[in-house]
């Protein structure tokens, strides 16, 4: 067991409304996860912070004296333990993606609470998407605005990366598109995605469906209207009028994603869809 830390520590935690995973959706999850890394080190030998031994003494203790299992540490608990690590060093916070969280502000407290109180120096650096409510709550940040002006040399660099690369790989028009054609495409690709980089790749698979030159073009004129979730409702379309064999391993691939109690692996996942097929044919048999 050791108090002090020798560097000065950076805590990271990504959110994600995710039903696989509840804790990174909660301030409970976020705040349980920082103290965690700011209070417990691997290297170069085990330690763990006085104050979380403190913490789990008493409810360890008040467990037993009700005849309950032991509490998770509350928001309140998290400040605290944060606080005393902040005693030993200043620290880093970075929460990526707060939009994700379901109550953001109680979470924005928390960490108002930590920087007014700490007598340390103490960074939080919090990312979001464009969400006046989520700037609203903030106490007095120094707000940094990404807009598809300023990330737009991104935008087209993946673009044409994955146009050149539909090409070569005979998924778009079988690979006969003119350099005229692919300049245009990639043009009303970045035209329409904004700041979106998942919008041009989802545009680029439902352009890779069509056949002929003509339709293709035809297309470019209303890919600035299609919206993400017209996107998802015309690929969730496509799946409908496919074949059988196909909507059945497409509903077991969503029935995995949605419910498994935490993130597969690409082997694990493909595994998981085979076993399932294998054991329909062998009902059925």
């Amino acid at each position: 067991m050791a108090k002090k830390r020798n560097v000065a520590p950076l805590a990271y935690f990504y959110c994600n409304a995710s039903e696989s995973e509840p804790e990174r959706r909660t301030p409970e999850g976020v705040l349980r996860s920082l103290t965690r890394q700011l209070t417990v080190s691997k290297s170069p030998q085990p330690t763990i912070h006085s104050a979380v031994l403190a913490l789990y003494s008493r409810l360890s203790d008040d467990a037993k004296a009700d005849g309950f299992e032991m509490t998770k540490a509350k928001i309140s608990d998290c400040v605290e333990l944060i606080l005393a690590a902040l005693e030993d060093n200043p620290a880093t916070l970075v929460i990526d993606a707060l939009d994700e969280i379901d109550n953001p502000k109680r979470l924005v407290d928390a960490l108002d609470s930590i920087i007014n109180k700490s007598r340390n120096v103490v960074k939080v650096f919090i990312t979001s998407r464009e969400n006046p409510a989520i700037f609203a709550m903030l106490p007095s940040p120094q707000i940094i605005r990404i807009t598809d002006n300023q990330n737009k040399a991104d935008v087209r660099s993946f673009a044409i990366h994955a146009v050149t690369s539909a090409i070569s790989d005979y998924k778009l028009l079988m690979g006969n598109v003119t350099q005229a054609l692919k300049e245009r495409l990639v043009d009303a690709l970045v035209s329409g995605a904004g700041e979106m980089f998942l919008w041009v790749k989802l545009q680029l698979l439902r352009l890779c469906s069509l056949g002929h030159e003509k339709d293709l073009i035809a297309a470019l004129t209303s890919l600035a209207t299609s919206t993400l979730d017209e996107l998802y409702r015309a690929a969730y379309e496509r799946i409908q009028q496919a074949g059988k064999v196909t909507q059945e391993i497409a509903t077991r691939s969503f029935a995995w994603l949605l419910y498994a109690r935490e993130p597969l692996t690409v082997d694990a996942f493909l595994s998981a869809i085979v076993a399932a097929t294998q054991l329909e044919q062998a009902t059925v048999e």
